[in-house]
């Protein structure tokens, strides 16, 4: 849905108010432990506001009923599995938490120094 968004929101015929517009880049969240991300956000400060944003929508976390099929996202282990992969990218990157996203588009940076 993003990515058709960010496509019609630069045609110029496209029947939307304001001017067309492109983004240089779309990026998008980490969820495919089968493909590496493109770059790591710091996010330990903001580490239990996550905690408690996932806590409190917990409802998504669990199956229905008795009879649901049990899936990735309503295993008792998600939460462990997110933390865990959170903590990983940040053992990664030298913090002690962090996020992955992915960009399609190549990234260009003005030197090989941070």
């Amino acid at each position: 849905v993003v990515t058709e968004a960010v496509f019609n929101a630069g045609l110029r015929r496209y029947d939307i108010a304001g001017d067309a517009w492109r983004t240089e880049w779309v990026c998008y969240y980490f969820i495919n432990d089968n493909v590496t991300p493109s770059f790591l956000i710091n996010v330990s400060a903001d580490y239990d506001v996550k905690r408690k944003a996932l806590a409190a929508h917990r409802t998504q976390f669990e199956p229905a009923d008795a009879g649901s099929v049990a899936t990735r996202l309503t295993s008792p282990r998600f939460m462990q599995l997110i933390e865990s992969r959170d903590a990983h990218f940040g053992a990664l990157a030298g913090v002690a938490f962090a996020e992955g996203f992915i960009v399609k588009e190549p990234i260009l940076r003005c030197d090989l120094f941070r």
